[in-house]
């Protein structure tokens, strides 16, 4: 049986939840002039959401390919490993695009799995030629390799963001890839004990948020200093999420439900798109209809807790989905990217 870490299951969890979340709420507010109309929801909830929720999933995906990276040492190493990810990955991204395409008009969203492997694919063919070298230094030229790639992308990125992407080269998502890599750093430092044991490290990331949120909201930067300053927010955004969820006991209720999201992030994601549904609610109207009565909730916590409702209803769809589905094995394999477990 695979061995599980179950704070980073955990981890998929809460990005899943944050991925179905996310694309629930402008289908919740669309007026009835097919625009959208956010009502008294602020929209800085949404791009907050969309300002980490990716790269946590990229920083747990580039944690959990650090493993199989060391394998790649062969041409046959490489190519089952490339194989193994074709089959998870870009499977599905067709099949399941065209199905999606098919049922609700929506023509290939799924993003995440082709950059995910444009990803691992850059990184399995660097490890496979630095493997070839002959020199006692290999890990030190590969991870040295995989930092200049990464720091390139934060600092250039915002000069090549303008360019149109070319077909099936996301190049609108590569600031995504310095969280790929920083997860795989992670991996091999085991950050666990060195990142996430001591008390006063979750003040030294509270600090680098605080102060990377000032420079890019106070400060006058170029782009170039504003990716830097959003990529440590990120960061150290993430590494407080890691924190906690490292120290949350395993035995709690959150912990355990977060954990059963996990293991199944990806047929999650993919199934999702399926069961999102247009629920348009006045929100001035439910306003009026609270103040009439006195009621003193905020509407902001009613619209939250609306939506919150709605994705866990779109994931429990999800799941009766994934248990139909899985009658069949090739249907599962080719859907949904895995083998029945």
């Amino acid at each position: 049986m695979q061995n599980r870490i179950q704070y980073i299951d955990a981890l998929k969890g809460l990005a899943i939840f944050l991925v179905v979340f996310a694309h629930c709420i402008p289908l919740q507010f669309v007026d009835f002039q097919g625009g959208y109309e956010y009502g008294r929801l602020s929209m800085r909830m949404n791009d907050f959401i969309y300002l980490f929720h990716m790269p946590l999933f990229m920083f747990l995906s580039g944690y959990l390919f650090y493993k199989p990276i060391l394998d790649i040492v062969s041409w046959q190493n490489l190519g089952t490993n490339l194989w193994k990810r074709f089959q998870s990955l870009i499977v599905p991204y067709f099949v399941a695009g065209v199905a999606l395409y098919y049922f609700k008009g929506m023509f290939f969203v799924y993003w995440y799995l082709l950059v995910l492997f444009e990803f691992i694919l850059n990184c399995s063919i660097a490890r496979f030629v630095i493997s070839r070298m002959e020199t006692p230094y290999k890990d030190v030229i590969l991870m040295g390799l995989y930092a200049l790639m990464a720091v390139i992308l934060v600092l250039v990125f915002p000069q090549i963001r303008p360019y149109h992407r070319a077909p099936f080269l996301e190049i609108e998502h590569l600031s995504l890839f310095p969280y790929f890599i920083f997860g795989i750093f992670c991996r091999r430092c085991s950050y666990e004990n060195r990142l996430l044991s001591k008390e006063w490290m979750l003040l030294c990331y509270g600090f680098v948020m605080v102060m990377a949120y000032i420079m890019m909201t106070r400060v006058e930067g170029g782009e170039v200093a504003m990716s830097l300053c959003k990529f440590l927010f990120v960061l150290a955004l993430i590494l407080v999420i890691a924190y906690v969820f490292y120290h949350l006991s395993q035995n709690s209720k959150v912990m355990f439900l977060f954990q059963r999201l996990g293991k199944y992030s990806l047929e999650i994601y993919i199934l999702h798109f399926f069961f999102l549904f247009t629920n348009p609610i006045d929100w001035d109207k439910v306003s009026r209809l609270f103040v009439e009565r006195g009621g003193h909730v905020s509407i902001s916590l009613i619209q939250l807790i609306a939506i919150s409702v709605e994705a866990l209803f779109v994931i429990g769809l999800c799941v009766l989905s994934m248990k139909l589905i899985a009658t069949s094995k090739i249907i599962y394999k080719l859907f949904l990217g895995r083998c029945i477990k």
